[in-house]
C-alpha cells in the first residue's frame, strides 16, 4: 500500500540506514529490492502492470540512494563518532544531528514523490477500497496490541521493547540505564493512544488524497 511504501522508503532507506554499519541494517538495505513490494501486499495486491512499474522505478531509486545518499550517511556517521569520542554530547548537538537526518528523509521524499504519484494514479477503485479496510483492519489490530491493555503493562512492554532495541548497539544495559528507559518510558504515559490515533489520522489524509488522484492537486496533497 502507498503508505508502506512511502515508511519503507523513508524510514527503512532514508534514517535506519544512517546506522548502516550494522550488518542486519545492511542485509536489510541490499534487499530492500524484495522487502518493499513484500510489504506493500500488507495492504495492497498490486496488478501485473503495477508491480512492473514499481520493480523498475524501486530499482531506479535504490541505484541513486546508494550513489548520492549513503556516503552522506557514513559523513554523519562520522559526526556522531566524533561527537561522542569528544564528549560533545549536547542538547544543541543532538538536536543538529536529529536535523540532519530530518532533512535526508525529506531528500528521499522528494526523490520518490513522482514514482508514488504515478503507482498510485493508476490504482482502481477497488483497490482504494482494499486499502481502506486494510487500514481499518491495521488500526484495531494495534488498538488491541498496543491500547486495550492496562497503561501499566503498556509502560511495562515498551519498556522492553526499547531495551531490546538498545542491547544490539550498546550491550548489555547497566541498571542505570534502565532505570533511564524505565523513566522514558513511564513519561510517555498513554502515548500508544496518540501513536495510533496519528496513524489512522495520516491513513485517513492518505484516503482522501486518493479520492482525488486523477486532479492536477493530488501529486502536491502526496508530497504534503
Amino acid at each position: 500500500m502507498p503508505l508502506r511504501l512511502f515508511k519503507a522508503l523513508l524510514i527503512a532507506i532514508g534514517f535506519a540506514l544512517a546506522l548502516a554499519a550494522c550488518s542486519r541494517i545492511d542485509l536489510a538495505y541490499r534487499n530492500l529490492d524484495r522487502l518493499v513490494p513484500w510489504s506493500l501486499d500488507d495492504y495492497l495486491a498490486m496488478n501485473s502492470e503495477q508491480k512492473a512499474l514499481l520493480d523498475d522505478r524501486l530499482r531506479e531509486h535504490l541505484a541513486w540512494h546508494c550513489k548520492t545518499q549513503l556516503p552522506g550517511y557514513l559523513d554523519w556517521l562520522d559526526r556522531i563518532r566524533a561527537m561522542v569520542a569528544d564528549d560533545q554530547v549536547t542538547d544543541q548537538a543532538l538536536q543538529q544531528r536529529t536535523r540532519e537526518a530530518r532533512e535526508a528523509i525529506g531528500r528521499v521524499a522528494e526523490e520518490i514523490t513522482p514514482s508514488a504519484t504515478e503507482l498510485l494514479r493508476g490504482m482502481s477503485d477497488a483497490q482504494v477500497a482494499e486499502m481502506r479496510e486494510a487500514f481499518r483492519e491495521d488500526i484495531s489490530e494495534r488498538q488491541k496490541k498496543y491500547v486495550d491493555t492496562p497503561l501499566a503493562k503498556q509502560i511495562a512492554r515498551r519498556t522492553e521493547r526499547m531495551e531490546k532495541r538498545l542491547t544490539p548497539w550498546f550491550g548489555e544495559l547497566t541498571a542505570v540505564q534502565k532505570q533511564r528507559v524505565q523513566a522514558w518510558s513511564q513519561a510517555l504515559g498513554d502515548q500508544n493512544r496518540e501513536w495510533i490515533a496519528n496513524r489512522a489520522h495520516w491513513q485517513q489524509q492518505l484516503l482522501l488524497a486518493m479520492n482525488q488522484r486523477n486532479d492536477a492537486s493530488f501529486e502536491p496533497r502526496l508530497a504534503t
